[in-house]
């Protein structure tokens, strides 16, 4: 997956500074709105807009169901969350069928 990466930036750093509650995001100019955050890959990313829909699942929860236009499903405990707007560091935030467009994200990983 190609990931855009800032020269002044690392993975490392990001998640030192998300423990103090991600108070040091690299971008000061970035959307303030309350969000959350998972790793795919190792590799933090923010979502800044979700839904979530009740289904039975057999999948452990974070598990990716799905990545289609319509966003990127995850298997919850009791549903799925489909993540519609994410960001990646050294990125902005996209909706996921703009991010599909020049990355991918593999079915079965499962996200911490």
């Amino acid at each position: 997956m190609d990931i855009p990466r800032s020269p002044h930036f690392s993975v490392s750093k990001w998640r030192e500074s998300s423990l103090r509650g991600l108070s040091s995001w690299p971008n000061k100019n970035i959307n303030s709105w309350p969000t959350a955050y998972a790793y795919y890959n190792d590799i933090p990313f923010k979502i800044f807009k979700s839904k979530w829909v009740e289904a039975n699942i057999t999948e452990p929860s974070g598990y990716i169901i799905d990545a289609n236009n319509e966003g990127i499903k995850v298997a919850t405990n009791n549903g799925i969350l489909i993540i519609e707007i994410l960001q990646f560091p050294g990125g902005k935030p996209l909706e996921v069928k703009e991010f599909l467009k020049g990355n991918k994200i593999e079915k079965g990983i499962v996200l911490s």
